[in-house]
């Protein structure tokens, strides 16, 4: 039987057994009805729809999960994590610069030692209360992840750790999902620094601080730049970086290819200069005579080197005949300079550091430049705390100033040197973490 008989059979008939037309009106009525009903499932319809163009989808959503948390930071949207940890060389550092620091529910060990030369640590002192999770470069203690007071629902892991489980099986074992990121630099990496700055910033829900922070760094860099002279190559001052940190503290020997602060200001790294077709390296190792073969007009000291055992960068240069033959040495053009690294670059030490070798090298562009205000500024700005004055503290204001050599006789220096001929740098200048 046709399909269409089914639907008559409910249909009033007439008396002669018809099915009875419908009037008019009834028609009108009904094709309104019907067409009321269309309009209000095609309205939804749309309404549905539009959930998938960009910037309302869940998946954007998700990859901008951020920034709706932004109009109120202290109501956080429930897809962002509202505990964290931070696993590696670099990790804490960067959550600190992006003001998520009352997040962190564990630290590693090496986070708790040495702090007092460390913006970021001083500027967050609560940090060092909070229970330990593992040793240092990515070695966590599962137990004590598991068992913290305030459970992680994001791991930050930084890939410069070098050791450590896979991040795979740390997910695994611990049941908390883990974010890989590389921590970069300010070098030839800042544009990896500030992809990380901005792939946590999504992930905390704090987009529009890592912007403000990438724009932060991006105008001090331009800034120095428009201010320091467009010179010749031979006509740049020839200086040199030594005793610089890196995993650790090193002696004179240790410099940088690629320090970013000479590149900013156009000086002529004798290291870069001076050696053909050579790559550019973070840190590496050169030798006294070569140092000397290349005579730099100005040094400065990364006073992360009094961490050495032994004898340190400053002691060096006081002691060794090879570098007291130094012109910088001779005619007091050694300048020291906050630690450059701890645990990862120190990012606001590395500015600020700028700003001082721009004003050495070239006075006349930075008369008007309260250097003082200006490291204030950084880090401040950075770590979101007012922390230069217990940073440089225990420099003992050694930091920026020119490093005391102390007058010795050829044959002292060759007999070894006496004591004391360090002490008033030794008492000024005193832990500095690497």
């Amino acid at each position: 039987m046709p399909v269409f008989l089914e639907r008559d059979r409910t249909e009033p008939l007439s008396g002669d057994g018809k099915p009875k037309r419908k009037r008019r009106g009834e028609r009108n009525g009904m094709r309104k009805m019907t067409a009321m009903v269309f309009f209000l499932v095609f309205g939804l319809f749309l309404c549905g729809c539009g959930s998938s163009e960009p910037g309302t989808s869940l998946d954007r959503a998700e990859k901008e999960r951020g920034e709706v948390l932004e109009t109120d930071e202290k109501e956080p949207v429930a897809v962002c994590p509202s505990v964290i940890l931070c696993d590696g060389a670099g990790s804490l550092r960067l959550a600190v610069y992006l003001g998520c620091a009352d997040r962190v529910s564990g630290v590693e060990q090496i986070e708790k030692d040495d702090s007092q030369t460390v913006p970021y640590r001083i500027a967050c002192p609560h940090l060092r209360r909070l229970p330990v999770t593992g040793e240092s470069h990515g070695r966590q203690n599962i137990e004590a992840i598991l068992t913290l007071e305030k459970r992680p629902e994001l791991i930050l892991r930084s890939k410069n750790t070098g050791a450590g489980m896979d991040p795979k099986v740390l997910e695994s074992r611990t049941g908390i999902p883990v974010k890989e990121f590389l921590y970069g630099d300010l070098g030839e990496e800042r544009e990896t620094l500030y992809a990380s700055l901005r792939l946590l910033g999504r992930e905390l829900g704090v987009s529009q601080r890592a912007e403000a922070v990438i724009a932060f760094i991006e105008e001090n860099v331009r800034e120095l730049q428009r201010r320091c002279p467009k010179l010749l190559p031979h006509q740049r001052p020839r200086v040199y970086l030594g005793g610089l940190s890196y995993r650790g503290a090193h002696g004179f020997h240790s410099t940088s290819s690629d320090y970013p602060p000479f590149v900013w200001v156009g000086a002529q790294n004798v290291v870069r200069d001076g050696v053909q077709e050579l790559i550019p390296a973070e840190q590496m190792a050169v030798s006294r005579e070569q140092i000397l073969l290349w005579d730099p007009q100005v040094v400065f000291l990364d006073l992360g080197t009094m961490n050495v055992p032994g004898k340190n960068g400053i002691q060096e240069l006081q002691t060794d005949p090879l570098y007291r033959q130094l012109d910088a040495v001779k005619n007091g053009r050694v300048f020291a300079l906050y630690p450059n690294s701890s645990y990862q670059a120190n990012l606001e030490a590395r500015l600020a550091n700028a700003w001082f070798i721009g004003k050495t090298l070239y006075p006349e562009a930075f008369t008007d430049v309260d250097l003082e205000a200006k490291v204030r500024e950084i880090f401040e700005f950075l770590t979101g705390a007012s922390v230069m004055d217990e940073v440089a503290e225990p420099l003992r204001s050694q930091v920026f100033r020119p490093v005391l050599m102390e007058c010795i006789s050829q044959e002292g220096v060759q007999e070894g040197v006496q004591e004391g001929v360090q002490e008033g740098v030794q008492e000024g200048v005193q832990e500095v973490s690497p």
